[in-house]
């Protein structure tokens, strides 16, 4: 069943000096308020729990979960946590901060083991094969993670 994934994901802080710094989906001629929009095929995979400190859970496994190749991840904490995107040779991982969505667009990574900046040329990435998520906030904390495809 195709379908269509709204997105607002919104920024603004006054800074130092007064100055309005503001950031925002869509095209540049876009209001903050006017959705991103993702087309996808099917229904969003649905990943909600809770997590005790000190414990980890995978929420995603291309051998095991449906879809296997996903085009929007989201994922919601009530506490911090670290993810953990894994492929078949390298994985990174993000600290992410309670209450704020973590997002990827597409299911693939590039870790790289050097400082070397991209230059140019289209790197080279590998598939996401799972994505784990570890809890070491000194209590139990909620996740919601969706995988749209």
């Amino acid at each position: 069943m195709a379908s269509t994934v709204d997105i607002i994901n919104t920024v603004e802080c006054v800074a130092q000096g007064g100055e309005a710094i503001t950031g925002k989906q869509g095209d540049a001629a876009d209001a903050a308020t006017d959705v991103a929009q993702i087309d996808v095929e099917g229904d969003g995979h649905v990943v909600p729990g809770t997590l005790a400190t000190a414990t980890a859970v995978t929420l995603y496994d291309d051998d095991n979960d449906v879809p296997i190749d996903w085009v929007y991840f989201y994922l919601w904490t009530s506490v911090e946590m670290f993810v953990q995107i894994i492929g078949a040779t390298a994985n990174v991982v993000f600290h992410v901060r309670a209450e704020i969505p973590f997002t990827l667009s597409y299911d693939d990574f590039l870790a790289a083991a050097n400082t070397t900046p991209l230059s140019g040329a289209a790197p080279t990435t590998e598939d996401i094969d799972s994505i784990v998520l570890q809890n070491n906030s000194g209590g139990s904390g909620k996740y919601r993670a969706i995988f749209f495809n």
